[in-house]
């Protein structure tokens, strides 16, 4: 054993105090040992004012598009998506159809038989 740490000592590479130091702020700062990068963008929270921001263009203006909104908003799209759909409210268009008389009952159940 006495070996081992002669010949670690006489290693060129050996962690730092600031390693060690680094991995403790991280511990007691974050919970963890691992850092997190957050180098990414930083996702809009979903506080109040945004959301409800988002109620009102929709009650304003049903048919508008979330991308409409998004861009009114200075918001993202995904955020008035998820907004929606947390309130389940789901984004769809108006599909004109045919009209369905009451004679068109029968006849569409004798074919779907």
């Amino acid at each position: 054993m006495v070996q081992l740490a002669r010949i670690w000592v006489n290693k060129s590479r050996q962690p730092s105090v600031r390693v060690f130091a680094n991995a403790y702020w991280t511990l007691c700062k974050t919970g963890s040992s691992i850092p997190k990068n957050n180098d990414g963008l930083q996702a809009v929270v979903g506080n109040i004012a945004n959301e409800k921001a988002v109620f009102d263009a929709v009650e304003d203006d049903p048919k508008s598009s979330t991308r409409r909104i998004a861009a009114q908003l200075y918001l993202s799209q995904s955020f008035v998506v998820r907004t929606l759909e947390r309130e389940r409210l789901h984004p769809y268009h108006f599909q004109l159809v045919q009209n369905l008389n009451p004679r068109d009952f029968p006849l569409r159940q004798t074919i779907a038989e």
